[in-house]
């Protein structure tokens, strides 16, 4: 952490280019954190028909909560994005399915199991659009999918054989993880070994409790081969999956909430619920507040929340949460800066990005407070930054709704003005990482210098004067 805030005079900031929770419109969208000009990727916008509609961070479909454990998830569709030759998805998307009466799709699975026998499970996560089996044999699909007859090589489990067909419908509305075929590399009957794909062909990663109107048929099979994979050799057969225990996208409720992808017990994680009082309530995934394209920016965007937490010694952050301001009339958020900077001179920017809730800076000195956040008075021993001098005291007005990166202070190792080293913090006092571009009503003022020092830091000696930011380059400050 650097500098930190107060003050009562009106500052209006400038737009700025923000490099923390920076909006990245300009890139196109974002799809599980990833900038691409489009929702589908590489993936072609036609290859799902009218049926689907792709989703990304401004458009998270009908369950914004499914979009985010597809996205963030401990099973998430970018880890099913596997090297060639290990099969899985090659690129990835998400797509919805936006037909009222619900999309059907469709999973081969070999022959009904006896005990001890391979099969593949009727009831598995791999699954297919219809048009990915239309006018395939069984064989052609196979090659299409990534799929070993025998055994994968790599994981040496079981290949599939086939012959029988699963079809299930998925809600409308429901959001489903796809991708393009990977190759896999595989190993014959014989011992030697092929590769399959990859290929165009999509694949759907799906959890099938999450399925209805479930039915299965054996393939019709002709001179020993199966020449139509969805030719049935008689009728449709109903079935019913078993609960399972999802190992793909489960819901983590019982584990509490999940902010930022990672579980935890309550939305605060480590930090005290009552630290922000009742201006502020905190979020996660199931409630991302007023913006829900912010909350998705301060877990996930180039600067992210997660991102702030530090190894002790580097400052910033030791845990994180979300938080939003819930008070009417907006939050008062504070920052101390250096004197206005000579030519040269070095400073700590007054609108830059490390501020406080005015909780952390009442009765303390500036001293007090600069032990409280972390910072270094003469320069940071890690980096040879340069620390800060304090002196000003600004304050801003963050809008009712707008929601902020919030983390307890880690400590921070310092380099003395005689060369020697210390340590400061780590501490239970707060810090917000945010962009004063969204910030309102800004003043700041000259703090009350007593016998050479700063005995309460919001003391001002004299008026709160308006101020505005220029431009900003910095996310660190």
């Amino acid at each position: 952490m650097r500098s930190i805030i107060s003050a009562s005079a009106v500052l209006v900031a400038t737009a700025q280019s923000p490099p923390f929770l920076q909006r990245r419109s300009g890139e196109g969208v974002t799809v599980c954190g990833e900038a691409r000009l489009a929702p589908n990727g590489a993936i072609p916008a036609d290859v799902l028909g009218t049926e689907y509609g792709f989703l990304e961070r401004s458009n998270q479909g009908a369950d914004p909560k499914r979009y985010q454990e597809i996205c963030f998830g401990p099973y998430n569709a970018s880890s099913q994005v596997h090297e060639p030759g290990f099969g899985g998805f090659s690129n990835f998307a998400v797509a919805q399915c936006d037909n009222p009466d619900g999309c059907t799709v469709y999973r081969v699975f070999d022959t009904p199991p006896v005990p001890h026998a391979r099969s593949a499970d009727p009831c598995g996560y791999s699954w297919s659009p219809p048009s990915v089996l239309a006018d395939k044999s069984q064989s052609e699909y196979f090659e299409a999918v990534g799929v070993c007859e025998y055994k994968y090589a790599h994981g040496g489990s079981p290949g599939q054989k086939g012959g029988y067909l699963l079809k299930c419908t998925a809600p409308s509305g429901f959001a489903v993880a796809i991708g393009q075929t990977q190759s896999a590399d595989c190993e014959a009957v014989d011992g030697s070994n092929y590769t399959v794909g990859p290929t165009a062909a999509l694949q759907m990663n799906i959890d099938p409790s999450a399925m209805s109107d479930c039915s299965y048929c054996k393939i019709k099979k002709v001179g020993g081969e199966y020449p139509n994979v969805m030719e049935c050799d008689g009728s449709w057969a109903p079935i019913s999956c078993p609960a399972q225990s999802s190992v793909y996208l489960e819901d983590r409720s019982r584990e509490g909430v999940t902010v930022c992808g990672e579980a935890r017990a309550a939305p605060n994680g480590a930090i005290p619920a009552d630290v922000l009082g009742t201006e502020y309530g905190f979020l996660d995934m199931s409630n991302q507040g007023a913006d829900p394209e912010r909350y998705q920016d301060i877990c996930f965007g180039d600067y992210n929340a997660p991102s702030q937490v530090h190894e002790p010694g580097y400052g910033g952050f030791s845990n994180f949460a979300v938080a939003q301001c819930n008070n009417p009339g907006g939050c008062t958020v504070y920052r101390i800066f250096d004197t206005p900077p000579a030519p040269g001179a070095r400073s700590a920017d007054p609108c830059g990005h490390s501020w406080s809730p005015k909780s952390v800076l009442a009765d303390k000195s500036q001293s007090e407070y600069f032990e409280a956040v972390g910072v270094c008075k003469y320069k940071y021993a890690h980096d040879g930054s340069d620390g800060q001098q304090g002196g000003y005291v600004m304050k801003c007005t963050a809008p009712s709704g707008f929601a902020v990166a919030v983390g307890q202070t880690q400590s921070a190792d310092c380099e003395a003005s005689d060369g020697s080293n210390y340590t400061v913090g780590p501490t239970a006092a707060l810090q917000m990482n945010l962009d004063p571009k969204a910030l309102s009503n800004c003043s700041y003022c000259k703090i009350k210098k007593v016998d050479g020092a700063y005995p309460d830091v919001l003391d001002c000696d004299g008026q709160w004067m308006p101020y505005t930011c220029p431009d900003a380059a910095s996310g660190s400050s």
